[in-house]
């Protein structure tokens, strides 16, 4: 079955021919700068945001990635104030200029590299996701080692929660 998002804008060539030279000369659709685009230090204005995708747009911008503070600090206006992050004003704002990303051909992410600084510290996503097991993925540890020498075999039971086994000389 052929897959279906193939002719979408930055999907990946997997065709073991390709020549990448031309494409990092001339990036096609989907592919180019993405700044960090920071919601902090003052209330979220639909308008000025809307305003600003255009502006990005026209430099030749192909997406943004929204990003947020690590912690407020004394004297800098860090933190936004008014809509509270993923509050349903936030996401009413953050639909629109989504929109507006579409309308334009743009990509438009979230980045959890910024909400979740430094992991295990006082930040949004402690609060909304790794206190609740249910939402986490689970750990993967390393299991059992084994060193055979020369012509040494053995065998090993495979069970559903396996994800490899690996040998190598």
């Amino acid at each position: 079955m052929a897959d279906a998002n193939v002719d979408a804008p930055g999907w990946p060539s997997r065709d073991p021919q390709l020549n990448v030279l031309p494409g990092f000369q001339n990036p096609p659709a989907g592919y180019g700068e993405v700044p960090f685009w920071w919601w902090s230090g003052e209330d979220l204005d639909v308008d000025r945001l809307v305003w600003q995708v255009r502006e990005l747009h026209k430099k030749g911008i192909s997406g943004v990635q929204v990003n947020y503070s690590h912690y407020d600090t004394d004297g800098w206006p860090t933190d936004v104030k008014e809509p509270a992050i993923f509050s349903e004003a936030w996401w009413k704002i953050y639909s629109q200029v989504s929109e507006e990303c579409g309308k334009l051909d743009m990509g438009i992410g979230l980045s959890t590299y910024t909400l979740d600084w430094p992991r295990g510290g006082q930040n949004l996503f402690l609060d909304l996701f790794y206190r609740k097991p249910e939402l986490n993925a689970a750990e993967i540890r390393g299991a059992e080692r084994k060193r055979l020498k020369g012509r040494e075999s053995m065998r090993l039971p495979v069970t559903p929660e396996q994800i490899r086994v690996r040998a190598y000389a």
